[in-house]
């Protein structure tokens, strides 16, 4: 996937958000996984249909819940994905469950932390913030404005942290 290819295909996701944008407390999760993270995260570069790269409801053994999904690269896991309704912001709360944005987000971050993934991410499509895996420092977060205006900026940092071609693997430690 190029990052032309990713545009064109961010512009066809951004312009349906557009279109149920009056209806987002009307969405489920489900909803928002089907017809926007999946689609985004193909757009990505991801294959859906390769589990040695994409794994979905995924179990750690030791902790409890799971990960809603794992993204992996030459089977290191890089990117731990926790999925939330459209209607959900992750930062600002203005959502009726606070609680539970916080409770998904310290449960990614232990995941990302036990399986060492590169990044945590958690993601309404609305908007998406990104953490460091191991240190859990804030690295991005952007909302997508409903008219649109900022979907370049959006486009870009989703495509420079998390598209399958940007993500590289670490570097091993010499022994």
């Amino acid at each position: 996937m190029t990052y032309e290819r990713f545009g064109k295909k961010f512009l066809e996701l951004a312009s349906r958000y557009r279109e149920y944008f009056g209806e987002i407390q009307e969405l489920r999760e489900h909803d928002t996984l089907t017809k926007f993270l999946l689609p985004l995260i193909e757009a990505l570069g991801w294959d859906l249909y390769d589990l040695r790269e994409v794994k979905e409801e995924v179990s750690v053994p030791g902790l409890r819940g799971s990960a809603d999904c794992i993204l992996y690269l030459n089977d290191s896991p890089m990117i731990v994905w926790e999925f939330k309704p459209l209607r959900t912001t992750i930062e600002f709360h203005d959502c009726s469950t606070p609680k539970t944005v916080a409770k998904s987000k310290l449960r990614g971050l232990e995941i990302s932390k036990k399986l060492k993934a590169k990044y945590f991410t958690m993601s309404s499509f609305r908007e998406t913030v990104i953490w460091n895996g191991q240190s859990e420092e804030r690295i991005a977060g952007l909302g997508l404005a409903a008219d649109g205006t900022n979907r370049e900026q959006y486009q870009k940092m989703l495509w420079r942290l998390l598209s399958r071609s940007q993500v590289v693997l670490p570097v091993p430690k010499k022994v």
